[in-house]
Parts: structure tokens; sequence; C-alpha cells
């Protein structure tokens, strides 16, 4: 698995925002592996901002974020309807979903 800079993922992002281009242009542009990766980079960060250094460090969830992913994950919600209305509660979710798969 290939690690891309975080200024790399800004960047990209950015361009996306002002309207550079589209996923596929901005992947092959800066020599991303795939468009899909894009598309992931900039879903996060509708979820959650611009990446930044500590974005991967370990997060603190509040109880109600939590309850609501567990009650998600306990009624049955389809994958498709998540993608659509795509929230940080949802996107908790849609990961565990994922998982479940």
């Amino acid at each position: 698995m290939v690690k891309y800079s975080i200024e790399l993922k800004q960047r990209i992002i950015q361009d996306y925002l002002s309207g550079k281009g589209g996923s596929t242009y901005l992947a092959k542009l800066h020599n991303v592996g795939s468009s899909s990766q894009v598309r992931h980079w900039i879903r996060n960060y509708r979820a959650e901002g611009l990446p930044t250094a500590h974005s991967k460090v370990n997060k603190n969830y509040s109880m109600e974020l939590k309850e609501n992913a567990v009650q998600c994950y306990l009624t049955i919600v389809s994958y498709t309807h998540l993608r659509a209305h795509e929230t940080r509660g949802n996107l908790v979710c849609r990961l565990l979903l994922e998982k479940k798969k």
C-alpha cells in the first residue's frame, strides 16, 4: 500500500474543490494509484475536514456518537442509504457495516 503525504492529499482536495478537475483527472495528474483513492479523500474531507499530521491519532468520540453507531449497526440500514446521507455518525456506522460483510 502506497502512502501519500498529507500535503499531496490537501493539494488534491483543494484542486477538486476549486474545480480544477474530477477525481480521475486529479489522480492521473498527481500520480495517485486510482481515482477511488481521491474520492475516498474527498469523502473524508467532507466528514472531517482537511487531513492534518494528526489525522490518524487516536480520536475521542462522544458517547452520543458511539450510541448512534451501535443503534445504526443493530438496525439493518442499507449501505446505499448511508452513502447517500453520509454524516460523521453515518460514516462510523457504514464502516461498521463494511466490517460486518
